[in-house]
């Protein structure tokens, strides 16, 4: 009797669950036909009942499929054995329900898409998928409930299957869960208290470029289908011909990369100038110019000009002007092919912490994101690969040092050289932008958990890591002690000169900042064009000290969210399938976005939240701590830019990965979860490395490093952070440090005077009185603008407008001077970086040049119009 009741209970269970599950697209049927009735009617067209034949139509299709599906689920109340048997028919035969699987997810997601085309793409076609809308996206539910109910059915009848591919179930659990808690109290105190939305102060940009859904669709498509191909692919595989699959995968990404990133054109920009005569070429502009002129400067053997705190990165632009020949646009088709590497980097991040479908498919988000990054170059503040900028080349080596980071975790042990290798890298980072030291203390923390805080191995290891972080650093400290006389200087330079005076002390004592592009709350835009109430002047009151001090750790809190708003929205918060330019439209990209959510946005906000945390909870189950390192540098580095007053745009480069890596591991497991209930070969490769290879890192007792192997680490880290020093001597001097030698301008004077005419007393007179300034350099970013002509959004004399015409270019020696040449035609030839000699005399804001001769290749003259006459108040 127990065992029939049994049985009799679970056959009823079965039936209900049938029963439901044809009940259910009943009952959203209902809601359908709402909507389609709903729709107002034209009279003109209505044949019965106030409806058009087509409307007829419709909901004839819909009433047709309701009455189907309850047919079927009072069938099933009856002979759900019969239902069952077909289901079980269907599993043996694995080609014909994977074909019925992948056509209902097409046909789900076709029905899914087309009524949620953004209107700027369907145009003469939305009225029609408005009517139709309702309809589609009840076939495009049904689909997913069908795809949904078989793995359901199969995993009830084979839980065995899933259990074998969850790594440690309780883990899964317990972080997923305890991560997806975690983010929606952040997003419930963001929403009660408006920090991390406007209003914030210092830089606080707009959110990054985003992902778009077609471009997800494509990155899964393509990872599900080498899903399929791995049992091919990987079939009994020794370890070194995985490596040499892994090398070709993301060799792959690599070249695919490049060439998308090649293909997009180079858009001109606040950091990009626009091309101009005689040479037509892109230059850099802003912060760019700043970086490119300290690369010049090495190249001509002067050192960098100040207490630079990327001298790394500043090196790696002497090395691009070397092998471009100062050519801009072919510097950034080099930049291209290095900044390409990212995706190989990610491809191998993602298969040591997941598989090699999910490197490929990060390895591909991360292509499309830098896509949209450089279509969206002048409608956000973004950093790409296109730009002289140095977050790109911060992510890359922050990628680095996380892969080393994560395969030490795999197995910690101070044994093992991969955690000095890390610390090398770290450094490495911090001499491209300083930013990432920030994330030791969760670095540190990531150690003590994974060595499960065991005090003496654990202040070993932290130790080896920062003492290997400080050796790449210490040829840049030497230097600084040599040449500044504090080993600190770049570090203070950046801490005291831009953060604490620029950001931190207009908040703490009301003063203005020196930088222009810092943002104050009352920079708010509004709608309001009433007249302001003019309140009779009063003494200001005085804020507390300690209040100020509030203000300021509110106004770190505020940069500290808002990245994390930023990076949670690459992904798209909207069931509109928008392009990049459309999505960026959105409100939330507003700089001052008040926190409004679009509607289905907070539906869309928690699938995404719930898929990252479910990542980062199969990371974890999988690999353990080092399944969450990568959390904790982006969290580290976020402290930074914290810290620093800077959010959004450009600033969340660096790590803006982490979002869509766990969101992506998420999405993978799932994948494959699905594969290990149908029985897929390929659900046996998680794990992205050979067993020989796990065995391996899993050595309980590494053998203890030969000093050879410490010497050689030691070498490299020393060699990587002299590269900067090498740079500032191996060129040498170009230029005299002050002026051209007498002789030199002797022979300078003859070349130009046999240029002049007889009438041109005035200029022979200039040249050898006193007023006369010579100076010799390279000449850098020549453009020629008409009388009137200027750039009016730029303020620097290069650029601004004048009453005449002019080349303007930037003299670069000991230091930088800006030079305006007043020339009525455009010179024909003048190439960037050539020797350059001026005469001329100072002026208030550049220097006035009589002549310009240009010397590469060629020699050319220019002389200023006679008839303007030369005025050297300002004279030296």
């Amino acid at each position: 009797m127990p065992n029939y009741f049994r049985k009799h209970m679970s056959d009823n269970r079965k039936a209900l669950s049938f029963f439901w599950f044809f009940l259910l697209p009943a009952i959203m049927g209902v809601f359908a036909i709402g909507r389609v009735v709903s729709i107002p009617s034209d009279p003109k067209k209505a044949i019965l009942l106030g409806f058009s034949l087509e409307r007829l139509l419709l909901l004839v299709i819909v009433l047709g499929v309701i009455a189907a599906f309850l047919f079927l689920a009072f069938l099933s109340l009856r002979s759900s054995h019969k239902i069952e048997a077909l289901i079980l028919e269907l599993g043996k035969r694995q080609q014909l329900l994977l074909a019925i699987l992948a056509l209902s997810a097409l046909a789900s997601s076709v029905f899914w898409i087309l009524p949620h085309l953004p209107p700027e793409t369907i145009r003469s076609y939305q009225a029609y998928l408005e009517r139709i809308g309702a309809v589609l996206i009840y076939f495009s539910l049904i689909g997913a409930q069908l795809i949904a109910g078989l793995l359901f059915f199969y995993h009830r009848n084979h839980p065995e299957r899933l259990r074998g591919i969850i790594g440690r179930p309780r883990i899964l659990c317990v972080i997923s869960i305890g991560a997806f808690a975690a983010f929606l109290l952040l997003w419930g105190f963001v929403a009660l208290t408006g920090y991390g939305v406007w209003p914030g102060n210092a830089f606080w940009g707009k959110l990054g470029a985003p992902i778009v859904g077609f471009q997800l669709i494509a990155a899964y498509l393509a990872g599900a289908v080498f899903i399929l191909l791995c049992p091919k692919i990987l079939q009994r595989r020794s370890n070194g011909a995985l490596i040499s699959v892994d090398l070709l995968l993301s060799g792959l990404m690599w070249g695919i990369a490049i060439l998308l990133w090649l293909n997009q054109p180079l858009i001109p920009g606040k950091f990009v100038t626009e091309p101009r005569p005689p040479n037509y070429a892109l230059y850099p502009g802003s912060d760019s110019a700043v970086y490119d002129r300290s690369a010049q400067s090495m190249l001509i053997g002067y050192p960098m000009p100040r207490a630079i705190d990327k001298p790394l990165y500043v090196a790696y632009l002497a090395a691009l002007n070397y092998l471009s020949g100062s050519d801009y646009e072919h510097l950034i088709t080099l930049q291209v092919v290095v900044m390409a590497l990212i995706p190989a980097m990610l491809y191998w991040l993602g298969k040591s912490l997941h598989s090699r479908p999910l490197g490929l498919l990060v390895a591909l988000l991360s292509i499309f994101k830098e896509s949209n990054a450089i279509v969206t170059t002048n409608l956000i503040q973004v950093s790409n690969a296109k730009m002289i900028l140095t977050e790109m080349a911060t992510m890359a080596g922050v990628l680095l040092f996380t892969l080393a980071f994560v395969r030490w975790l795999k197995n910690p042990s101070a044994r093992r050289p991969v955690l000095w290798v890390a610390g090398g890298l770290l450094g490495a980072a911090a001499l491209i932008r300083l930013n990432i030291l920030a994330a030791i203390p969760f670095l540190l923390l990531a150690i003590g958990l994974a060595l499960k805080f065991r005090l003496k191995q654990w202040a070993l290891s932290s130790c080896l890591l920062v003492l290997f972080t400080v050796l790449s650093l210490t040829p840049w400290l030497v230097r600084n002690g040599y040449v500044l006389g504090n080993p600190l200087a770049f570090v203070m330079s950046k801490a005291r000169g831009v953060i604490i005076s620029n950001r931190y002390m207009p908040v703490l004592t009301d003063q203005d900042s020196d930088d222009p592009n810092y943002v104050i709350p009352l920079d708010i835009e509004t709608d309001d064009e009433e007249e302001p109430i003019v309140e009779p002047l009063a003494p200001p009151a005085v804020t507390p000290r300690g209040e100020r001090y509030l203000a300021l750790g509110g106004n770190m809190l505020d940069h500290y969210l808002h990245n994390l708003i930023g990076i949670t929205f690459m992904l798209p918060p909207t069931p509109l399938f928008y392009d990049a330019t459309q999505m960026i439209r959105l409100r939330y990209w507003d700089t001052n976005w008040d926190g409004y959510l679009a509607p289905y946005a907070p539906l869309f906000l928690l699938l995404t939240l719930g898929l990252i945390a479910f990542g980062i909870g199969s990371a974890c189950a999988r690999k353990g701590v080092a399944g969450s390192a990568p959390l904790f540098v982006v969290l580290g580095y976020n402290l930074s830019n914290a810290l620093s007053l800077t959010s959004g745009g450009r600033y969340l480069v660096p790590m803006d990965w982490g979002a869509y890596l766990y969101f992506a591991i998420g999405v993978m497991e799932l994948i494959f979860w699905v594969a290990a209930i149908l029985k897929l070969k390929a659900a046996g490769m998680v794990g992205g490395e050979h067993p020989a290879m796990i065995a391996a890192e899993k050595s309980s007792n590494p053998p203890k490093p030969s000093m050879i192997t410490a010497g050689l680490v030691v070498g490299l880290f020393l060699s990587v952070g002299s590269i900067p020093v090498l740079f500032e001597s191996i060129f040498a001097q170009r230029y005299p440090a002050e002026a051209p030698t007498a002789e030199m301008i002797a022979t300078y004077r003859s070349t130009i005077e046999a240029r002049l005419s007889d009438a041109e007393t005035d200029q022979r007179l200039f040249l050898s009185g006193d007023e006369a300034v010579w100076l010799i350099g390279r000449g850098l970013y020549p453009r020629y603008f008409e009388a009137g002509d200027g750039d009016l959004e730029r303020f620097d004399a290069l650029l601004g407008t004048f009453d005449f015409s002019r080349v303007t270019f930037q003299l670069l020696n000991a230091g930088t001077r800006n030079v305006i040449l007043p020339l009525a035609d455009v010179p024909d030839y003048f190439p960037n970086a050539a020797d350059v000699v001026v005469v001329g005399c100072n002026q208030e804001r550049y220097f006035e040049a009589l002549v310009v001769i240009v010397q590469a290749e060629e020699q050319r003259i220019y002389l200023r119009p006679s008839q303007l006459p030369i005025t050297c108040s300002l004279a030296e």
